[in-house]
């Protein structure tokens, strides 16, 4: 049974994992990344965690609109992204449905930073169907 490294997201055997870096989480290869890469991934995570919450806080806002601030570009949109997101819909149920339906655009910049979980399943002609277009139910549908 291995450890599980939070920067590369893999699970890897415990000989991967030096002293310092078991107990961070941050596997060899990893733990050897150039520190502004290692943030970089790190500041992407905690952003992209706040949309994993089943809600929103004002102290997550808070937070985003500090990363909002951030030196790299791509960082700093993708914080915003996600604090415009929070602003229309703090709570998890229906958010992309409350987002898509409030402001078309910001949806559609959602789309191509893949934010929304399951982007597949989403009908603009009315809303969700629930398993249209998963492969869950492709694979139900062929049986």
């Amino acid at each position: 049974m291995g450890c599980y490294c939070r920067l590369c997201g893999r699970e890897r055997a415990n000989e991967k994992f030096s002293g310092k870096g078991h107990s961070v989480h941050v596997c060899k290869d990893c733990w050897n990344l150039p520190p502004p890469r290692k943030e970089r991934i790190e500041r992407e995570e905690e952003i992209l965690g706040f949309l994993r919450q089943s809600r929103i806080s004002a102290k997550n806002r808070k937070r985003l609109a500090v990363l909002s601030e951030h030196a790299d570009a791509e960082l700093r949109h993708l914080a915003e992204l996600v604090l415009r997101v929070s602003k229309i819909s703090e709570g998890k149920r229906k958010r992309w449905r409350k987002v898509s339906a409030i402001d078309p655009e910001l949806y559609q910049e959602c789309l191509k930073q893949y934010l929304p979980d399951y982007p597949e399943d989403f009908e603009w002609d009315g809303g969700f169907r629930p398993g249209q277009g998963s492969a869950l139910s492709k694979a139900v549908a062929e049986l």
